[in-house]
């Protein structure tokens, strides 16, 4: 029963013990690159034409919605 008690008293290891840390030097921050004017025009249409399928599935949608029928209506 000496066992639980050797278990205790363990010190933890030694810093010698352990492996050794390393450390890598990172890169020095940079200013944010500012994107060019034909990189944000891209993403302008990119997103506009976005908007426009969305506000076409969304159109799509309440059209069917609109040839479903009610189902309130069926139970009276």
């Amino acid at each position: 029963m000496q066992t639980g008690q050797d278990d205790q008293r363990k010190t933890p290891p030694d810093a010698c013990d352990e492996m050794p840390m390393r450390r890598y030097a990172h890169p020095v921050a940079q200013s944010a690159a500012v994107p060019a004017p034909a990189a944000l025009h891209y993403i302008s249409s990119a997103l506009s034409y976005q908007n426009r399928l969305l506000a076409e599935l969304l159109s799509v949608a309440g059209k069917i919605l609109e040839r479903l029928p009610d189902k309130n209506t069926e139970d009276t």
